[in-house]
């Protein structure tokens, strides 16, 4: 086998070598060989996804696998430098597809937020990122949400998840913070501990809430909404749905597609109360493509609100209910039969 001088190569050869190679490859190289950094600099090789796992471990999904690159305080591995600043790197190869890469504090000054951004900037220099994620695990070590520094560099993700692991306390102020500085497709938040009540909705597609003591139905009223979730343990979060509900019939929530919601006491079937509803002409199959948290089951209704007459379908149980707006592109994974019915019930 003929060998050659990766650094040699010319640009465009260069680059089809460097797109073989994987993301694991390209984080160590580029950190031995400044050379090879600026080449490498120059291409910018696509990833679909970079995730922090804050405040402990930063993981690279691309086309030729994954690696997740730990921070930890431990002292074991060969010191390297990544973004001028020394430190200590191990591996661990997972399986074929999967890398642990492990990068530790080397010098005193150094600790593991600031080695996490220090990494972040050196992936941030030799890859193209497709989309974000951000979890925050622990905020111990980093109080205020506003003061982490992803915000440097990301404020659009794909996921955000504040987590609940350690049921956090969050201020009101980090709360607006959120609202007003973060877009996401997704954003979940998980227990907190808080002592406030938050009105300002979020800028997000799908909003999934556990237990928010926090949250109030204007938080709920927005046009962003696809989906939402809502998981709690209390019967007095009915008045959520009850207020998505009225801002829907009036017309609001044009682009709201779901909203489930389920806890251990639900209040019987009163928000529906003075709108006309009848037996759901859906079938069970195709209710059940709509909703990944929800299995179909007797008593489902269908409502039409008055402003434009869009359709929807109620199911509220014990413990659970849930909204299905129905828009244009769902009725392409609805049989002729129940387009029939909807016509002639005069729904569609």
């Amino acid at each position: 086998m003929q060998t050659f001088k990766l650094l040699g190569l010319p640009g465009l050869a260069f680059e089809q070598v460097a797109n073989k190679l994987d993301a694991f490859k390209i984080i160590v190289l580029t950190t031995v060989s400044k050379k090879f950094k600026r080449k490498i600099q120059g291409v910018k090789l696509k990833v679909s996804t970079l995730k922090w796992n804050y405040p402990c471990s930063i993981n690279i999904n691309s086309s030729q696998g994954s690696i997740g690159i730990e921070i930890s305080g431990s002292a074991g591995g060969e010191i390297k430098r990544i973004n001028g600043t020394p430190v200590r790197i191990d591996t661990f190869p997972i399986n074929s597809h999967q890398t642990q890469l492990f990068v530790n504090p080397a010098c005193p000054s150094s600790t593991r937020l600031t080695v996490m951004e220090d990494v972040t900037i050196h992936l941030l220099s030799i890859f193209q990122v497709r989309h974000f994620n951000f979890v925050l695990w622990d905020k111990t070590l980093n109080p205020d949400i506003s003061s982490i520094f992803i915000w440097k560099y990301c404020q659009d993700f794909l996921n955000f998840y504040l987590c609940d692991t350690l049921r956090p306390q969050i201020s009101p102020e980090e709360m607006t913070f959120l609202s007003r500085n973060v877009k996401a497709e997704t954003l979940h938040i998980g227990k907190l501990t808080t002592n406030f009540q938050h009105k300002e909705t979020f800028n997000c597609k799908q909003l999934e809430l556990i237990n928010p003591c926090w949250a109030t139905p204007e938080c709920l009223n927005s046009d962003q909404y696809t989906d939402m979730i809502i998981r709690t343990q209390s019967s007095t979060y009915n008045h959520f749905f009850n207020g998505v509900l009225k801002n829907w019939m009036q017309g609001r929530h044009q682009k709201l597609e779901s909203f489930f919601a389920t806890t251990s006491l639900w209040i019987g079937r009163t928000t529906l109360d003075g709108i006309e509803q009848i037996p759901t002409s859906f079938s069970k199959e195709e209710l059940q493509l709509r909703s990944r948290y929800w299995h179909p089951e007797i008593g489902c209704v269908d409502i039409r609100r008055p402003t434009d007459g869009r359709l929807a379908t109620v199911q509220m149980s014990y413990e659970s209910i849930l909204l299905l707006g129905w828009h244009e592109k769902h009725f392409e994974h609805v049989s002729e039969e129940t387009k029939t019915k909807l016509r002639r019930l005069k729904l569609i």
